[in-house]
């Protein structure tokens, strides 16, 4: 049993602080709690003590990451064995809670609970901001955002939950107080906190870490799926996780927010995919990435889009589809995982918010995943081109859709040659490609292009421009969906949606 040198208080087992007048401990040598998944490097670093040196003359530490993100236990980041060593400012830039500071990494752990007004400490706490020393306090570590890095749960019956979105599960512990000061008890660990003008401190290191109690929000019991937020009757709350839905457009578009997943961009950084499905309630056929504005932030900042190439969910982005039908699509960010919530934002590309918002929130490291694949519903009678002609003139040139025949592209796919012939009304040499639009559906969903495997004279002709009065035959491939549902090919005018267009049968 250990007491405080002190105080004389009576110190709980690997504390960092002693729970009676707060006076930082020397770790113990090898010092290291033992946690669950390993040995966690003690909250000053091996070798520190109270008092020690700033943070750019501290010794280097072991930095802890495994792959692409750390790997973590409930309630640090263990060292990873053969990992280079960096300085701990240099850790600190990583992540905020991903230094050898476990103390950050557990900060969100927890809080406290109720002292001399019941209802002061108990609650839900988020850091907010941080004092690294200079005096000011900003909501940005080193360019990382602290908004919900950490997080702390203090229960009235003395039970405390300490989370942040980097971790793997939520940490458990009990809380107490003395006066304004609180301390936190893991199965590992020791935390001293304060409170102050309504708000939690942790001052770590010549540092001072920031919470405010948030209303309305609680981290489950650990039990519970990692980064899951309730109202406290199980129930989700609308900004917590929450897949938004509802009508954009003054009515014409509906939007269902339906999961998000962490990937790797096309330049290696961390990005997030967020799904919605769209829906086309308006009378014309359009595409979710001509229909829609849409954003998303993180820390006030808005994050850049970026792509993969490698979603199909992404691509429907820029498919049109027809009024009435509904499409799976997806919208790439690049983000800070060791950040604040992501919070994903969709309306009308016209009319703004003022024609209706939807929004959804996700916490990193808690992203659901991605959904289970939209299945698209056949249409086996499709009627959107049964009123369209069949040639006719777009702005000042005359076009008919002509023949199809079903053929294999250049990977054996099953496709559809669709035939056009296009005389050059204008005063100028030109190409149909050049001057008009080609949508080719099928199931209400616009067709991808593709090309066979040896390309006819027709196909070649496609791109070539043609001299003003003069008549060609073209044609172009698209790759087919299925193998029963017909298809249908329109050329709709730049200026307008007039269009002309046919229907064909596929047996």
């Amino acid at each position: 049993m250990a007491f405080c040198t002190e105080c004389g208080h009576e110190l709980p087992e690997a504390a960092l602080f002693c729970p009676g007048c707060g006076t930082a401990l020397m770790p113990a040598p090898g010092g290291a709690a033992d946690a669950a998944n390993g040995d966690i490097q003690a909250a000053e670093g091996a070798g520190d003590t109270a008092g020690a040196a700033p943070d750019n003359t501290r010794a280097e530490q072991p930095y802890p990451w495994s792959g692409t993100e750390p790997a973590v236990s409930a309630y640090g980041y263990p060292p990873c064995p053969g990992a280079p060593t960096v300085p701990l400012r240099s850790q600190k830039k990583t992540g905020l809670i991903i230094g050898a500071v476990s103390f950050a990494v557990i900060l969100l752990a927890a809080a406290l609970l109720l002292l001399f007004s019941p209802g002061s400490r108990v609650g839900y706490w988020e850091s907010v901001g941080v004092d690294t020393g200079d005096g000011v306090i900003s909501d940005r570590y080193y360019g990382i955002s602290v908004t919900g890095a950490l997080r702390i749960q203090l229960n009235g019956d003395k039970s405390a939950y300490l989370f942040s979105p980097t971790s793997e599960s939520i940490t458990e512990g009990t809380w107490n107080e003395s006066g304004n000061k609180i301390w936190i008890s893991t199965p590992n660990n020791s935390f001293f906190l304060e409170y102050k003008n309504k708000q939690l401190l942790l001052r770590e290191a010549g540092e001072i870490y920031y919470f405010d109690k948030i209303s309305g929000h609680d981290i489950n019991h650990p039990t519970v799926a990692r980064d899951a937020f309730n109202n406290g009757d199980g129930g989700p709350l609308p900004d917590a996780n929450n897949s938004g839905r509802g009508y954009v457009a003054r009515g014409d578009y509906h939007i269902a927010v339906t999961g998000a997943e962490r990937f790797t961009d096309i330049d290696g950084e961390d990005a997030v995919r967020i799904y919605f499905e769209f829906t086309n309630a308006s009378g014309y056929s359009l595409s979710a990435w001509s229909a829609l504005d849409y954003c998303a932030l993180q820390g006030g900042d808005y994050l850049e889009e970026n792509a993969s190439y490698d979603s199909d969910a992404a691509y429907n982005l820029s498919r049109n589809i027809r009024p009435g039908i509904t499409i799976q699509c997806a919208a790439e960010f690049k983000y800070d995982p060791y950040g604040g919530s992501v919070n994903f934002s969709i309306s009308g590309y016209e009319d703004g918010e003022r024609g209706g918002l939807v929004t959804a929130s996700y916490l990193p490291g808690g992203f659901p995943g991605a959904p289970a694949p939209y299945v698209i519903a056949p249409v086996r009678d499709p009627q959107w081109t049964l009123n369209v002609p069949e040639a006719g003139f777009l702005d000042g040139f005359h076009v008919e859709v002509g023949d199809a025949e079903l053929i294999e592209d250049y990977s054996g796919a099953p496709a559809i040659r669709v035939f056009y012939i296009f005389t050059n009304g204008g005063d100028y040499s030109t190409s149909l490609d050049n001057e008009l639009y080609l949508y080719t559906y099928q199931d209400g969903i616009e067709l991808d292009y593709t090309y066979a495997a040896e390309d006819s004279d027709t196909d070649l002709a496609f791109y070539e421009e043609i001299a003003p009065g003069e008549t060609v035959t073209i044609s172009s491939i698209f790759r087919l969906r299925n193998e029963t549902s017909p298809v249908e090919a329109e050329v709709e005018a730049y200026s307008d949606y007039r269009s002309v267009g046919q229907t064909y049968g596929i047996d």
